[in-house]
C-alpha cells in the first residue's frame, strides 16, 4: 500500500502546518477511496523515480482496495513526527474489511518531504 511507493507527500513549506495537512489529506484519500486525488498529495518524482505514472498509482491503489472489495477503511494511531527541517515521518494503522474478514491495525510508516517548486507550476 503506501509503503510501496517510497512515498513522500507534497507540501509547498517546511513547516509542521503543511505537513500536517498533507498528512490529513492523504488519510482522508485512503479512508474515503478516493484515489482519483492522490496526485494531489503525492510528489510526482514518488512515482516517476520508480517507473509509474499518476495514472497508474491511482490503478494500484483502486486495484488494491476495490480488487478484492475492501471496505469501512479506517485509520488509527495517526502520528506526524518531525525527523528534520526537511522531513517528517506519517505512521498510521489501517483497519478494514474484506469480504474473508476484518483486519485491523496494519501498521503503515512514510515520509513527508517539502517540495519548493510550485506544483502546478508544471503545467
Amino acid at each position: 500500500m503506501s509503503g510501496g511507493f517510497g512515498l513522500f507527500l507534497f507540501i509547498h513549506k517546511n513547516d509542521s502546518s503543511q505537513a500536517q495537512e498533507a498528512a490529513d489529506a492523504f488519510i482522508q484519500i485512503l479512508e474515503n477511496k478516493e484515489y482519483e486525488q492522490i496526485d494531489d498529495v503525492l510528489e510526482k518524482q514518488s512515482y516517476t523515480s520508480l517507473g509509474y505514472t499518476s495514472e497508474e498509482v491511482v490503478d494500484k491503489y483502486d486495484r488494491i482496495f476495490n480488487g478484492i472489495n475492501i471496505h469501512n477503511i479506517h485509520a488509527s494511531k495517526i502520528a506526524l513526527k518531525k525527523i528534520n527541517n526537511n522531513e517528517h515521518e506519517l505512521s498510521y494503522q489501517l483497519s478494514f474489511t474484506t469480504p474473508l474478514g476484518t483486519l485491523k491495525n496494519l501498521k503503515y510508516q512514510t515520509k513527508i518531504i517539502p517540495n519548493y517548486e510550485s506544483k502546478f507550476a508544471e503545467n
